[in-house]
Formats: structure tokens, C-alpha cells, sequence
């Protein structure tokens, strides 16, 4: 096949300077500028992420300071509860050695004897009272 040659154009194109009805009737094309792009989300979702992680992290130190005191609570606890046991002991013992025949005993063992007048002093009248072992009152 042979290339065939293009018809050539016997007329130019008209170009007229006058407004025509086409021109007048068409919507004149403007350019508008591009609308600002939307801002990206990332740093305010990374905000979000990084309150929330640091809110976890204090309840977790939280949770943890309250754990170790309620060990050191219940450690003093029991030592105190061991005390308290060592002092109801010491008070058993001191009740059992103050007994009046058991410190009756123990004078005796000693050597002391019981006196044969006992004196009592009035602080209203200012006197002197004595009484003897037998009861009776001088």
C-alpha cells in the first residue's frame, strides 16, 4: 500500500475579531486556587497515644507503690502483732510475781519480817494512826 498524500485545505479558518453570539453566551473560565490540602491527623493521634501511655504507665506506678506498702503494712502488722504478744506474756509474768503469797514467800526467804504495827497517815487531820497485827487500833 502506498501512502496517499492528504487532501489539502482550500479554505482557512475563519477568525473574526467581532463578538459573536457564541462568545457572548459562553461562561468565562476563571482559575481558582487549589484548596489547602486537609492537615494530616498524625500528630494529634500521636498526642492522644502519648497521654494515654503516660496515664497507664502512672496508674502502673501507682498500682505498684500500693502493692509495696500493702507488704510493709502486713510485715508491721505482724511485728506488731508479736510485740503485743511479748507484752501480754510480760504481763502474765509481772501479775504472777506480784501475787501477795507469792511476795509473802520471797520476804521471808529473804529474811524480812512482817512488822508488828502498821501506820497510817491522814493527810485531812494530819494525824498518825497506828495498828497492830492482832487488829487492834491505838
Amino acid at each position: 500500500m502506498s501512502a496517499q498524500p492528504l487532501p489539502a485545505r482550500t479554505t482557512a479558518p475563519r477568525r473574526t475579531t467581532g463578538a459573536t453570539p457564541e462568545r457572548r453566551n459562553r461562561v468565562r473560565l476563571t482559575v481558582i486556587p487549589s484548596p489547602v490540602p486537609a492537615r494530616s491527623r498524625a500528630p494529634f493521634v500521636t498526642l492522644l497515644a502519648t497521654i494515654l501511655l503516660a496515664a497507664l504507665a502512672a496508674v502502673l506506678m501507682l498500682n505498684i507503690r500500693m502493692t509495696e506498702t500493702a507488704y510493709a503494712l502486713h510485715d508491721v502488722q505482724m511485728d506488731l502483732a508479736l510485740v503485743e504478744e511479748s507484752i501480754n506474756d510480760l504481763q502474765i509474768q509481772v501479775d504472777a510475781e506480784s501475787a501477795p503469797a507469792l511476795l509473802d514467800h520471797r520476804a521471808q526467804e529473804l529474811g524480812m519480817t512482817r512488822p508488828e504495827t502498821s501506820y497510817y497517815i491522814s493527810l485531812e487531820d494530819r494525824s498518825v494512826t497506828s495498828t497492830e497485827i492482832s487488829g487492834e487500833t491505838n
